[in-house]
């Protein structure tokens, strides 16, 4: 499935004063720090959200273009007074994923659904999750993060997603959630009752198999056993930025799936790098939590304080047939993450972490094996909460099919030197990385137990970098050029969100002008399908006339089986056919992008029409 679904959740973020990194390479320039005083269940954050203010659901939309409305919620449990904001006024969006309520203090909210609500701009309000009878509340995505009440200042339109699981169900994924904000090397894990096989699909791209069999305390009532845990390692940036589908498979069967927001660095894996910053008044007033950039993590992950050990060779391939990557001799670990690597031929793998031992799930897929080993299941990979272990130094030692491989010392650190830190929301923005004159927000995730990244402006980018684009997008949706007064705004809203045509979350250009044609995310008819691709295709290349025919044909079947939402439709093409504008003058698709109906099948002539539009 291409990321065409509605964006969920990305709270507006208060432009904080960019915090310096102290970093080998780049080397940063001076600046102060600065610290926003928070409740320590507080959330205020903004990020430059552009001057557009339009939020809705498409077909689903609750309130009116104008005049205030009383509508009843979708779930008819009473009625919610809901109007366009004023600059005065805040709009917070639900949703719910399975069976649950979200409620707040006030008694105003009742949502079990879908919902929208009004409030003054900096009211507070603290959402609780109820689950229903048979159900149990999975975790917060979007504005909210973690499975505790969670109190918003809402400083700017919030979407946020309440995901609840049946407590019946043979099965749980317990990372990612639905509107979960992922970066870098990510830790996908839960637990299947029975499978001979777990695997792993994102979006419409192959399965990869995860390593299944490990040890979970947690499913022994409803399973009646244990070794039943999953875990991979997933590269998020191979996906590229935006919305992605991520489904859970056992033994080919589809069982739940979660939409999430990924955000890269421009590449599919940073090399070389060193840099640590510090998140003051972090978890709580007067504690401090340093973070340093870990190249096996592709993220920054909480410290002791200092550098992290080099890594620029970490990755390099072993002398043998295996390697083992993480954790990393002299690094730092934190939150949930992964002790992995890959070894190319063996019956068992363990690990003995201060003395205990414990196996190491064999066998999952890694595709970057093949040239070495010859076949791809030889991963192996165990899901790991860090907090589980003191702050301080700890040994692990690696045996493969018994054998001692090697012995490795390295720091668990966690935020402040408090263990788990619940109930807190923070933002942190850091200066020239990972380039001079680079800037990144990270948000506080407190499922990962570490900070993600979640907006990324490269230097030398502007709002004018981002006009080709708004053009593209006006064009494929509308049939014309944005206005002046269009083009400015929304090339502002593309670079305040990383380039993102679906944040801010409901919001973005590509709900926007959806919106404007009446394309929601309902399934269309087959003439609607045909109807649809043919005013896109036309809109873009000025005639559908001389189109290879597998083109049309590819869009409409991806509509009519829900792969592709009308609302992504231009997002889709644009991607596929590789016409995507980039802010360095060319054009072309995210990094990694896969499925399309083909390639090479427009003609130069095509292509010189579409970008006679979009210049």
């Amino acid at each position: 499935m291409h990321p065409t679904t509605r964006l969920l959740g990305l709270l507006g973020f208060l432009a904080l004063t960019s915090l310096p990194v102290q970093a080998a390479t780049p080397q940063p320039a001076a600046g102060e720090q600065h610290s926003l005083a928070l409740h320590a269940d507080g959330f205020v954050w903004s990020w430059g959200l552009g001057s557009q203010g339009q939020l809705g659901l498409g077909g689903d939309r609750l309130f009116s273009e104008s005049e205030p409305q009383r509508v009843l919620d979708p779930g008819g449990t009473g009625f919610l007074n809901l109007r366009r904001t004023a600059a005065d006024e805040v709009l917070l969006t639900l949703k719910v994923e399975g069976s649950g309520r979200v409620l707040d203090g006030s008694g105003a909210i009742d949502c079990p659904d879908v919902c929208e609500a009004v409030f003054a701009a900096n009211s507070r309000t603290r959402l609780s999750a109820v689950p229903d009878a048979g159900w149990s509340f999975a975790g917060w995505g979007g504005g909210c993060t973690g499975a505790d009440d969670c109190t918003l200042t809402l400083v700017e339109d919030v979407e946020v997603t309440a995901n609840f699981t049946e407590l019946s169900n043979r099965y749980r994924l317990d990372s990612p959630v639905n509107g979960s904000f992922e970066s870098g090397i990510g830790v996908v894990h839960g637990w299947v009752c029975e499978a001979g096989r777990v695997d792993l699909q994102v979006d419409d791209r192959a399965p990869f198999t995860a390593a299944y069999g490990s040890e979970r305390a947690d499913s022994q009532a409803i399973c009646g056993d244990t070794a039943n845990g999953f875990a991979a390692a997933i590269n998020w940036s191979d996906y590229g930025d935006g919305e992605h589908t991520l489904i859970l498979l056992a033994d080919d069967r589809p069982l739940t799936e979660a939409r999430v927001i990924v955000t890269t660095l421009g590449a599919t894996f940073l090399t070389g790098l060193s840099a640590s910053t510090t998140v003051a008044d972090f978890p709580a007033a007067g504690l401090n939590t340093p973070l340093v950039w870990s190249e096996p993590h592709q993220n920054f992950v909480v410290s002791r304080g200092g550098a992290a050990a080099a890594q620029a060779d970490w990755a390099s391939s072993a002398a043998g047939a295996g390697h083992w990557e993480s954790p990393l001799a002299g690094g730092f670990e934190s939150g949930q993450a992964l002790i992995r690597g890959w070894v190319c031929a063996a019956s068992t793998v363990d690990a003995e972490l201060d003395g205990v031992r414990f196996a190491l799930p064999y066998g999952s897929e890694r595709a970057d094996t093949r040239g070495v080993c010859g076949d791809t299941d030889n991963g192996y990979a165990r899901a790991v909460n860090w907090n589980d272990y003191a702050d301080g130094e700890h040994r692990i030692r690696l045996f493969i099919d018994g054998a001692v491989v090697e012995t490795r010392s390295f720091q668990v650190a966690t935020p402040g030197g408090q263990g788990r830190v619940s109930g807190v929301q923070r933002l942190h923005r850091i200066a020239d990385f990972p380039r001079p004159g680079d800037s990144l927000g990270l948000q506080w995730s407190e499922p990962h137990q570490n900070f993600r990244i979640v907006a990324y402006a490269a230097a030398g980018q502007t709002a004018e970098s981002y006009h080709r684009k708004v053009r593209a997008y006006f064009q494929g949706g509308l049939g014309r050029a944005p206005t002046a007064g269009e083009l400015d705004d929304w090339s502002a809203v593309l670079f305040d969100n990383s380039g993102s045509v679906w944040r801010p979350a409901g919001a973005g250009l590509q709900v926007y002008l959806s919106d404007l044609v009446g394309w929601g995310a309902e399934l269309p008819t087959s003439a609607e399908a045909g109807a649809q691709v043919d005013t896109v295709l036309t809109n873009l290349f000025g005639t559908t006339s001389g189109l290879d025919s597998r083109i049309p044909a590819y869009y409409v079947d991806q509509l009519l089986a829900g792969s592709i939402r009308a609302r992504g439709l231009v997002n889709a093409v644009l991607n596929d056919l590789a016409i995507m504008p980039r802010v360095d003058g060319t054009y072309g698709q995210p990094n990694g992008w896969t499925g399309g109906p083909g390639d090479g099948l427009l003609t130069p002539d095509q292509i010189g029409a579409y970008r006679s539009r979009v210049e």
